[in-house]
């Protein structure tokens, strides 16, 4: 019997074209890993098409993650605001990608940056229906404003929109909404990029009530069609704030959990790093000195009353974890690491977690034809009491025989201690970069030898003096020394 009933994948952004042969070929992938739910809205187009009317607005980047509903069909309210021909090729690409998963036996779910940003020719027909601003200000050259969900019309609107999209994919299984970023948010969130604000009338009502209204509003349109329908909400609030809204949303609404230094997992061996630089009440540990034990403890711990916190109701929540491989030294898609994938998927287990979300890296077979992660992935889960390494030998002895078994398995141990001790550099962009003793001094590289880690993006936020005007060099100069001498050259 496997440990996890149900794992939920959001791929993201797609490093490839959305053809119906891609689809199809990347659900097979995922139903080959096991994963039983999967995120179906990608858009064809890499960039919002408010970047068209702004192109010099560089955090309209953000903006083509978790696409919003309004990009697929319109409502009574914002009808014409985006060309038919444009929703319609969008509509096709998520029925390909819903028909996809069908054709693997996985169910269709959206994950959703709502309630995302209006373009301002919107306010200018609908002035009342403004709510907060939820672009960030120190990477936006235009103020973003989202929609007021507490105004009638604006409810309505969404249930429109909501309907709509369950009538081109009426097995759609649940939607997870994902706020307080990428040009999304709530009114009076004290946590927003742009501080507390919003429509100025609603200031009283509680930011709790706020957002459980509207996630119940999500999970009443889907309930009309499946009754198991499932509204997931994954970030955008301190632990406290999750708390009040998962007290009083309606039974279906179902809190996602994560550790305390990624919405995408938590226990991961990199975020030791975080805990000491970022630790709550101050750091425990400098970099030299972490406690790795006690530093994973404290993650475990947290996680366990994270959980605590979303099944309190008796719902069953999705933790997330970035497995199977993660992806945060993207654009490299794989390094060997299946004693973490094997550690942390106990670890869930041991929490008594029987539903997961596969937050890392799924390669197509035709990219990395032997993904040890992967495998490591699917067997653990179909015996969640293997020993770490007799599961791992396995692997290396049906790949590459007894003769080679062995040079394979330690080969795979070594990379994996290593790549739990490289250090996941501290910011919120370290996804787009890849920096690190892989090149001595990042300084004397040419701008086109950085771009295979330095995107547009970065060097936009760069020009603009935002929030990427220190990330290449400062957390790579500052220890290269340590890194080098005790991570690199003394431990691995």
């Amino acid at each position: 019997m496997k440990a996890f009933k149900e794992i939920y994948c959001y791929p993201g952004l797609l490093p490839f074209e959305p053809t119906q042969e891609n689809a199809d070929r990347m659900m097979a992938s995922l139903a080959e890993a096991g994963v039983t739910h999967v995120q179906i809205n990608h858009l064809p187009d890499l960039m919002h098409p408010e970047q068209l009317a702004q192109p010099g607005n560089v955090y309209l980047a953000f903006a083509n993650f978790g696409p919003p509903l309004d990009l697929y069909v319109s409502s009574q309210y914002n009808h014409g605001l985006w060309p038919e021909m444009y929703l319609d090729r969008n509509q096709s690409c998520l029925k390909r990608f819903a028909a996809a998963a069908r054709k693997h036996g996985i169910k269709p779910i959206l994950y959703l940056c709502e309630p995302r940003f209006a373009p301002e020719r919107f306010f200018q027909k609908n002035p009342t229906l403004r709510g907060p601003r939820v672009d960030n200000p120190t990477c936006s050259t235009t103020p973003l404003f989202a929609l007021c969900t507490d105004m009638p019309e604006v409810k309505q609107h969404y249930r429109e929109m909501m309907g709509k999209v369950l009538e081109l994919v009426p097995d759609l299984a649940a939607v997870s909404i994902f706020t307080s970023d990428s040009g999304s948010g709530f009114d009076y969130n004290p946590h927003s990029y742009s501080g507390s604000n919003g429509a100025g009338f609603n200031r009283g009502i509680p930011l709790e009530k706020r957002v459980s209204n509207f996630l119940g509003l999500l999970l009443e349109e889907g309930r009309k069609k499946s009754s198991g329908f499932e509204v997931h909400l994954t970030s955008g609030f301190d632990p406290e704030m999750r708390a009040k809204i998962l007290s009083i949303v309606p039974k279906g609404v179902v809190g996602s959990v994560n550790g305390l230094y990624d919405w995408e997992g938590g226990l991961e061996e990199h975020w030791g790093y975080h805990q000491a630089v970022w630790a709550p009440g101050g750091p425990k540990w400098n970099i030299r000195d972490l406690d790795r034990k006690a530093a994973y403890k404290e993650r475990f711990e947290d996680m366990k009353e994270r959980l605590a916190t979303s099944t309190a109701k008796g719902e069953k929540p999705l933790v997330h974890a970035e497995l199977p491989t993660t992806d945060y030294p993207r654009p490299l898609r794989y390094t060997p690491q299946p004693f973490e994938v094997i550690s942390i998927m106990k670890a869930y287990a041991k929490l008594g977690i029987k539903r997961m979300t596969a937050w890392g890296v799924i390669s197509p077979k035709e990219l990395v034809p032997h993904d040890v992660n992967l495998a490591a992935f699917r067997a653990i889960n179909e015996n969640i009491s293997a020993k770490p390494d007799t599961l791992v030998r396995g692997i290396a002895v049906s790949w590459a025989g007894e003769k080679y078994a062995d040079v394979l398995f330690n080969a795979w141990k070594e990379c994996d201690f290593a790549h739990c001790r490289r250090p996941n550099w501290v910011c919120g962009i370290n996804k787009i970069l890849f920096p690190g003793p892989l090149v001595p001094d990042l300084t004397v590289l040419e701008p086109e030898e950085l771009s295979y880690y330095k995107t547009i993006t970065i060097a936009d936020l760069e020009r603009i003096q935002g929030v990427g005007s220190f990330i290449p060099f400062e957390a790579d100069e500052q220890n290269r020394d340590f890194v080098l001498d005790k991570i690199y050259d003394k431990e691995t």
